[in-house]
């Protein structure tokens, strides 16, 4: 498995990713599935060095998952 930063062209898959995960209750307190758009800005907020973004990889298939440390904003 492979473990490696998103990048912006792949939002489409972390928001599939992400709303895969929503009926489940566990990794999000999201209840409705949420658009490419309204994670663009979220997605940008995120960098390598203290905020990643993480796809994982399984060998022989497509993105397997995704990892995010959430970035708070100050005020």
């Amino acid at each position: 498995m492979t473990i490696r930063n998103a990048e912006e062209q792949e939002l489409a898959r972390v928001v599939e990713i992400y709303n895969a995960a929503i009926p489940s209750k566990r990794s999000t307190a999201e209840t409705e599935p949420v658009s490419i758009a309204s994670k663009s800005e979220w997605f940008r907020k995120h960098n390598p060095e203290r905020h990643p973004l993480l796809l994982s990889k399984p060998r022989d298939a497509r993105h397997g998952g995704s990892a995010s440390l959430c970035c708070k904003t100050r005020k």
